[in-house]
């Protein structure tokens, strides 16, 4: 094929020789566009005009494709090939999409919801469905496939489950800002002296290691609240005046101002982590959606550490 000037044919023209070629002649070319035969013959005559080469050559009745045709109609199908593909991916996308997410009540007062916005400006046409639920029945849905994705800061067992941690960190005191300890810049219990605490109940993990570090303080810490949620601790916290050993994230993002945290010498770390059903995997709208809680999670970067393949700028292929 001779070197052509200007690219400036249109895809009906394309289309036009297309057909020409493949069906063999102009009416049955025609009849396949919606057209008359004078409308595809013009056609083919602009399209020779811009290429400045013959596509046909008269044999009898007949026309018979030039090399120059078929090697232009050979390149044609890859266009086309390409724009049945992106028309095929823009249905796809027109497709709406449905994520079901659960996660515990302290990722439920605020933080969620910004994840959840920004994964919606991002996925147009994705709906989602969140349940807040305790983190053992979150497991629970995750195993049985009941939801996509939970999060959760529980330790997982279960073979049914995968889990991708996305942020760490170490467990903190919560007091109110007129509390004396706020002038240390670390708390450490076994100099604390004796005071009275807002603790979460049993069977949080963490509950266990809070009851043996005060036993091992030698001092007469007093119990006044149990509660089931972080969120709930603090606000029993501002109340009372009391004091609550918590992991700070995400809690620490959502204060009350009456309300600040201090580190705890010594504190346990908190992982924070996606789980997924292992027989199923990882949808690419669920990644998206770890994507945004991860995002959103960088604003606690004062009290937090990032974790895993979705933070960091890695590939979505590393999990």
């Amino acid at each position: 094929m001779r070197p052509i000037g200007k690219l400036d044919w249109s895809l009906k023209e394309m289309r036009a020789l297309h057909h020409v070629v493949t069906l063999g002649t102009v009416t049955a070319a025609a009849t396949r566009m919606g057209l008359s035969q004078p409308a595809v013959s013009r056609l083919l005559a602009s399209l020779e005009s811009k290429l400045s080469q013959p596509l046909f050559e008269r044999q009898g009745r007949g026309l018979v494709p030039t090399r120059s045709a078929l090697d232009f109609c050979t390149a044609s199908a890859r266009v086309f090939d390409a724009i049945e593909g992106m028309q095929q991916n823009l249905a796809v996308s027109n497709q709406v999409e449905t994520l079901r997410v659960a996660a515990p009540p302290t990722f439920a007062r605020g933080f969620l919801q910004q994840a959840v916005a920004l994964f919606l400006e991002a996925n147009i046409n994705a709906t989602i469905q969140v349940d807040v639920r305790s983190s053992p029945s979150i497991i629970g849905m995750v195993s049985e496939g009941a939801v996509d994705v939970g999060i959760t800061d529980t330790a997982l067992t279960h073979e049914a489950v995968r889990d991708q941690p996305f942020r760490k960190a170490a467990m903190a005191c919560f007091l109110r800002r007129d509390h004396p300890l706020t002038a240390n810049r670390e708390i450490n219990v076994a100099e604390a002296g004796d005071l009275e605490l807002i603790g979460l109940t049993h069977r949080h993990a963490t509950r266990a290691y809070i009851d043996n570090l005060l036993r091992s303080s030698g001092h007469g810490w007093r119990m006044i609240v149990e509660t089931s949620t972080a969120a709930s601790a603090v606000s029993f916290v501002r109340e009372t005046g009391a004091v609550s050993f918590l992991s700070p994230f995400p809690v620490a993002g959502d204060l009350p101002p009456e309300v600040t945290f201090r580190p705890l010498h010594g504190g346990l770390t908190h992982i924070s982590r996606f789980i997924y059903p292992a027989r199923i995997g990882l949808r690419p709208l669920t990644r998206r959606f770890m994507r945004a809680v991860t995002a959103v999670s960088e604003h606690h970067d004062g009290w937090s550490e990032a974790l895993g393949p979705f933070s960091g700028g890695k590939r979505e292929g590393d999990i």
